[in-house]
């Protein structure tokens, strides 16, 4: 590799450890922006993950809150009931 360099011109030398040093610092730059790009992605990755369990968590709440009210209402159906089927009987 070396013999090759010698055999360029020093124009030519010097063109080609241009494009290299152009090279290496944009594929610094490059892995520089991927890498933050990653961090970036992960975190809006997880902040949607978070909300998505909160919303979630309120609908069970939700949820919950409607089952007890119809369990309240048929324990009070069957009580009335019961309280009927005494009078009447």
């Amino acid at each position: 590799m070396h013999k090759f360099f010698k055999r360029l011109s020093l124009k030519y030398q010097y063109l080609l450890s241009t494009f290299g040093v152009a090279l290496i610092a944009c594929s610094v730059i490059g892995l520089l922006l991927y890498f933050s790009s990653v961090h970036e992605l992960r975190k809006i990755n997880e902040e949607q993950i978070i909300n998505r369990l909160f919303i979630f968590a309120e609908e069970l709440e939700i949820q919950k809150d409607i089952m007890e009210d119809v369990a309240y209402a048929i324990s009070n159906r069957i009580y009335l009931v019961l309280i009927l089927l005494k009078l009447f009987s």
